[in-house]
């Protein structure tokens, strides 16, 4: 649904920057910014040359569009009967899954808790409204993460994960924690 933020790949990032600053020998005003400013993000002070900003960051708050189709609006079953060995279970009309395009919009918002060098918490939220014109059907999504993530030492990282999702359509109400 929608991008991890707590993305692993930003410690890959972290080490290949700093890898190709260290192979270079040399490197450009842009990288020595790129490689701090993902320090000082992760909480790391560069062997004491950064400062540590501790606590919590100013949250990133977007707005956005949606547009997007879904083969099950309403939460629906599938068309076809469910047959159980010799039992054939006949489905109501009207609890059959409707697909369509949803258009809609959505807010997310992503905050930092720095509390130790390389120890942070991530949290984000996701919520959105999808409406389906053709059958005017809604769906409303909400989306709850928290993270920590903990540097031990060398390349050694503990991360642990808290998620919540609730997805609520016509036919169904999807709880993920």
């Amino acid at each position: 649904m929608q991008a991890n933020p707590a993305n692993p790949n930003e410690r890959l990032e972290l080490f290949s920057v700093g890898k190709s600053l260290n192979l270079n020998g040399m490197g450009t005003f842009a990288d020595y910014n790129k490689f701090r400013f993902i320090m000082k993000k992760h909480g790391y002070s560069g062997g004491g040359i950064y400062r540590i900003d501790k606590g919590l960051s100013k949250p990133d708050l977007i707005f956005f569009p949606k547009i997007s189709y879904s083969t099950n609006l309403n939460g629906g079953n599938p068309d076809k009967d469910l047959i159980l060995g010799d039992y054939t279970f006949i489905g109501d009309k009207n609890l059959i899954a409707k697909q369509g395009i949803l258009v809609g919009a959505g807010v997310a918002a992503n905050m930092r808790y720095i509390y130790g060098e390389g120890r942070f918490l991530l949290f984000n939220f996701h919520s959105s409204y999808d409406y389906s014109f053709d059958h005017r059907l809604g769906v409303n999504t909400f989306l709850v993460n928290l993270y920590s993530k903990n540097h031990l030492r060398n390349w050694s990282f503990i991360d642990i994960c808290l998620n919540n999702e609730n997805i609520k359509r016509k036919l169904s109400d999807n709880k993920t924690l």
